[in-house]
């Protein structure tokens, strides 16, 4: 059981390094090229998110069902065949209309690949110690950001996008295909009936969370760290548009995800030794600092700016552990482990629904105003309200469980 269990955390991390540190998170690398390529707006471009996070819209609503009407194993390897083959395919392509469809798909598998399967999983397997292990799992995803932002950053300059997407297509289908195939497991074989039990039950109640003021809280925080995660792709554009080179811009989303790798493993930690409500406001004031700190590098003429904007990523990336520990480890903790897949997908359909209209929007910032600026102070607004959102469903459903004891022990006529 122990062995099976650090082959479970090992998958894991290995699936958040390639998808979520490489191909998710590489992504705002491409845009000033293929914008230069096709010779087309920003705006055009940057519809490739909407793309995206319309395809995880669509996969959002099935994944949790699909992960118990599918093997695994199955379902994970034709998500990793769809993201791995298309990552090739699109290296040939002409026109952006089907970089469109090609990152739709993508986006469809990444809630079966990262965003619900990644928590389920390690919820099911580590119960325990389901925030350091989740701290773990998206710190290593981090991680991969940073070594791969840079990495990709020197393809874009030295051989194109073409060789860029060929490479990160190449390295998703042989890491993460034998991973799929021979090593994930959605529960230990014991737990299957326990879970089929509970989930008989958990379906009757569930209908009756989805109006409480704990799930639209949840909700809240979705939509909001949803649009700042998706625009959080604008900032090596920022980097590039305040004058800095497509080199050093990759540095800056480098810093991003170390701050990820950094943020996560230590909130993940903290989740476990610590009430909650404390971390989430340390991790909700990094996420504003430092996009107040890439704000003030755009308009300050001082030769400590590459330092700054350094910072300034880490401190976002640090931010960032609420979308991807927060969140789930909060959801978790308040509904528990039968009902969760279904919860938390559906506290995420809402914020995936937004994202879509919410990921052009920096480059019609771009077109509209020539700068990022507005859109950069928008987004810390934006992080810490995400945070408070988070605080307030805990203190949400802490209020309602008190109320209904002290309900239940109120003795009639006393």
């Amino acid at each position: 059981m122990r062995h099976r269990s650090t082959w479970i955390i090992i998958g894991c991390c290995l699936l958040g390094l390639i998808h979520s540190g490489m191909v998710c998170n590489t992504l705002g690398l491409y845009y000033t090229s293929l914008a230069a390529e096709f010779e087309i707006s920003m705006t055009r471009v940057t519809l490739i998110m909407s793309f995206l996070v319309g395809g995880g819209l669509v996969g959002i609503m099935f994944a949790g069902k699909l992960l118990h009407m599918i093997p695994t194993r199955v379902l994970l390897s034709f998500a990793v065949g769809i993201v791995g083959g298309g990552l090739l395919i699109s290296s040939c392509f002409e026109n952006i209309y089907l970089f469109y469809a090609v990152w739709g798909a993508i986006g469809f598998c990444s809630p079966l690949l990262i965003s619900v399967t990644i928590p389920t999983i390690l919820g099911n397997w580590f119960e325990e110690k389901l925030g350091s292990v989740m701290g773990i799992v998206y710190g290593v995803a981090g991680i991969g950001g940073t070594l791969f932002n840079p990495v990709t950053g020197w393809l874009l300059e030295n051989y194109g996008f073409r060789t860029a997407l060929r490479a990160e297509g190449v390295i998703t289908l042989t890491v993460l295909l034998p991973i799929t195939l021979f090593v994930l497991q959605l529960q230990p074989k014991e737990q299957k009936n326990i879970e089929h039990k509970a989930a008989d039950r958990a379906v009757k109640k569930r209908k009756k969370h989805y109006w409480q003021k704990a799930f639209l809280l949840f909700v809240c925080a979705s939509i909001l760290l949803t649009i700042v995660n998706n625009l959080q792709q604008q900032i090596s554009t920022h980097v590039q548009n305040i004058g800095f080179s497509i080199s050093f811009a990759s540095n800056v989303m480098a810093a991003v995800l170390l701050g990820c790798a950094v943020g996560n493993l230590v909130c993940g930690m903290m989740f476990d030794r610590m009430r909650p409500v404390p971390v989430l406001i340390c991790y909700a004031l990094c996420g504003l600092l430092g996009w107040l700190g890439l704000a003030a590098a755009g308009v300050l003429l001082h030769p400590g700016i590459p330092v700054l904007l350094l910072l300034s990523g880490f401190l976002i990336g640090m931010g960032h552990a609420l979308f991807q520990i927060g969140i789930p480890f909060c959801v978790r903790r308040v509904y528990g482990g039968a009902e969760y897949s279904q919860i938390f997908a559906a506290v995420c359909l809402p914020g995936s629904a937004v994202g879509i209209f919410a990921a052009p929007l920096g480059g019609v910032f771009y077109d509209v105003s020539g700068s990022y600026q507005g859109l950069v102070v928008l987004l810390s607004i934006l992080s810490f309200a995400g945070g408070l959102s988070i605080i307030g469903a805990l203190k949400a459903k802490k209020q309602g469980a008190a109320g209904t004891k002290k309900r239940v022990t109120v003795q009639p006529g006393s």
